[in-house]
């Protein structure tokens, strides 16, 4: 069950995830979640990949682990831009 400080304890664990992303990306955290979007919208998947880098670097320094199963990219686009998937094609 563990201490009524544990939370608390938590966040000041993680507090400088941010610091460890980097000025280019936004954090976002809700007690053990979080989210994360890199500020400029130029070069996507090298901007993600290089967030990813950090992050398990991070992890790594503070011997926390990522959960793989339990993480996600989503991407949002606007429904006329020349990315946009229709969701009745997806499998």
């Amino acid at each position: 069950q563990g201490c009524v400080l544990s939370p608390l304890l938590f966040l000041v664990y993680i507090n400088d995830i941010g610091v460890a992303a980097g000025d280019e990306f936004h954090i976002s955290l809700f007690a053990d979640d979080g989210n994360s979007f890199p500020l400029s919208l130029s070069n996507q998947p090298a901007s993600l990949q290089l967030l990813f880098d950090r992050l398990t670097a991070w992890g790594d320094r503070w011997r926390l682990r990522f959960s793989g199963p339990k993480s996600a990219v989503v991407r949002f686009v606007a429904p006329h831009s020349r990315d946009y998937i229709d969701p009745a094609t997806l499998p």
